[in-house]
């Protein structure tokens, strides 16, 4: 048996598995996110979204009863800084619509990712919603600030070290039951923010854009937690 993280070897250990079967061999998204970015792919998504220029704040993976959060903290945001740009990409592309009322309802312009992706508009308007599959990795490498969503509901998580994977610290809600082993790694390296509402995520979004200094080292610290944690595939395939 390959335990992924030191919880599940722990677990495995007390349900009584024989220590000559059970292996710490570490998890195999760490390696496949460290050698999954590519960085020449930026500057074609840069264009299409009329950047770089303006800060971004990316919240990603976001569920019902998060993207109020997030667009009440992007609101406060503007405050400080007027050309602040807003990716706001949901676990679920097709909720797309629901996401659109929200923000007319809030007079907040927006702009769907899949017709900048085409093309057809340049980006004007201060957000963007994030309505295609397969962009949302790469997109945290224009990210300023990063929120990682179904933690701020007790959906358990997503993956919070992708963020880290492009050396962004990665912010996050306190609900992580799927993914501790991920919250474990950034707690040892002091990389990771936990916000709990929008004014905490307002602050920890508006502390990253004040102090880009600040932002960079803790996206270094957590991009390294992450290559301390490789070789997961090669010690699988060893065992």
């Amino acid at each position: 048996i390959a335990a992924g993280s030191a919880l599940d070897y722990e677990r495995l250990r007390h349900l009584g598995v024989p220590p000559a079967r059970l292996h710490l061999t570490g998890n195999l998204k760490i390696d496949r996110l460290l050698q999954g970015r590519d960085p020449e792919a930026l500057p074609n998504l840069a264009a299409r979204l009329n950047l770089p220029g303006p800060p971004v704040f990316l919240a990603a993976s976001t569920h019902p009863g998060e993207e109020e959060v997030v667009l009440e903290a992007y609101e406060q945001l503007r405050a400080p800084y007027p050309a602040l740009v807003l990716l706001l990409a949901p676990r679920h592309p097709e909720r797309a619509p629901e996401l659109a009322r929200m923000l007319q309802d809030r007079a907040l312009p927006f702009h769907l990712f899949s017709r900048l992706k085409a093309g057809r508009e340049t980006r004007g308007h201060p957000v963007v919603i994030i309505d295609t599959i397969g962009d949302l990795f790469t997109l945290y490498g224009l990210a300023d600030a990063a929120f990682v969503g179904g933690s701020l509901v007790p959906h358990g998580g997503q993956n919070i070290l992708e963020p880290a994977a492009w050396g962004r610290v990665p912010l996050y809600g306190p609900h992580l039951h799927n993914f501790r082993w991920a919250y474990a790694i950034l707690e040892e390296a002091g990389a990771g923010i936990m916000v709990h509402d929008a004014p905490s995520l307002y602050a920890a979004v508006r502390r990253l854009l004040d102090d880009p200094q600040t932002a960079a080292s803790l996206g270094a610290q957590a991009q390294a937690a992450l290559s301390r944690h490789q070789g997961a595939a090669r010690r699988q395939a060893e065992l």
